[in-house]
């Protein structure tokens, strides 16, 4: 396994992995040792080539059951790498989010490895340490930066690793003929959002401005499809620090203003235009309507959910 400019050569092992970890012993009685050996080789891609992270998806299950062999399906190590995602063993809300595999551990021991290096870069949205878990001299070390501006850099070199990767999945399918269970892309598998929520009430106020200017809109349907729009809402406050009172307000403003009924199609849009839209619907307060009080779908009662937030 080749070591990437970013990744380590080695990284600390516990003694007690097998014993004392519950995470890891539960990994081992519903999978067997076939478990366990997945759960290392995803440790050691992790830190050879990221370092601190790893994105994961259907293609590599089936790179991962090319190394592998041993009867490591694609199907298998999906399932794997599944549960222990959902055993904490990586973390679960990063990867919901964005598709990545890392944890807080993960990251503490990268920096511990690499503490000789003038600088390390950390893609901020990744980041579950506080800089104060560290030593002085490594604090000065570490440089956040943006995802967007990670992505940007490894563009060329992602695009190289998909048209290999794209031989090795078709192959692998014609030889297995199976689905993978993990997300390609970072869409929550499961219910993270439950209906009535605030991140929901905001989707489907969405949903309904979309379909009300074009009924053939592709929208989500289900409350399971709504979860990644939903996630995107949840961004807004979490790591881009909007409240919630500001986001109705630029919600309120996209789906009356005409020009932004056109061009807001989506959670993700919404998102991207959101410093635009607040400031617009500032300078145009009580010129639109308030949808979000006005808007009843499924029963729900948005003018009590304002008083509500506003009160809190």
């Amino acid at each position: 396994m080749k070591v990437s400019k970013e990744g380590i050569g080695y990284f600390s092992f516990d003694t007690d992995f097998f014993h004392t970890d519950k995470k890891v012993k539960l990994i081992k009685s519903e999978f067997g040792a076939k478990g366990v050996v997945i759960l290392i080789y995803t440790l050691c891609v992790i830190y050879s080539d990221k370092g601190y992270y790893m994105k994961w998806g259907d293609d590599d299950c089936y790179l991962a059951s090319e190394d592998l062999g041993c009867d490591c399906s694609p199907k298998l190590i999906g399932e794997v790498i599944n549960r222990c995602v959902k055993r904490g063993i990586f973390n679960e809300e990063v990867f919901n989010a964005f598709g990545v595999l890392t944890s807080h551990g993960i990251q503490i021991r990268f920096l511990k490895a690499a503490s000789k290096r003038e600088k390390i870069k950390i893609i901020k949205e990744y980041a579950l340490f506080d800089l104060n878990e560290l030593r002085a001299g490594m604090r000065n070390k570490v440089t956040f930066f943006n995802l967007k501006d990670a992505r940007f850099s490894g563009k060329v070199a992602r695009s190289d690793r998909k048209v290999a990767r794209s031989h090795i999945k078709k192959e692998s399918k014609e030889r297995n003929n199976i689905i993978v269970a993990s997300p390609a892309e970072p869409e929550p598998a499961t219910v993270t959002f439950p209906d009535g929520s605030f991140e929901i009430r905001c989707v489907d106020m969405l949903i309904h401005s979309c379909l009300k200017s074009f009924p053939s809109s592709k929208v989500p349907g289900t409350l399971l499809e709504k979860q990644k729009w939903a996630a995107e809402i949840d961004r807004m406050k979490r790591l881009d620090g909007r409240t919630e009172g500001d986001i109705i307000q630029a919600l309120n403003y996209a789906v009356n203003d005409p020009f932004w009924q056109a061009n807001i199609r989506s959670a993700k849009k919404f998102r991207e235009k959101f410093e635009t839209l607040i400031v617009q619907s500032k300078g145009k307060r009580g010129n639109c309507g308030s949808s979000f009080n006005n808007f009843r779908q499924n029963s729900y009662d948005f003018d009590e959910l304002e008083k509500e937030l506003l009160s809190n």
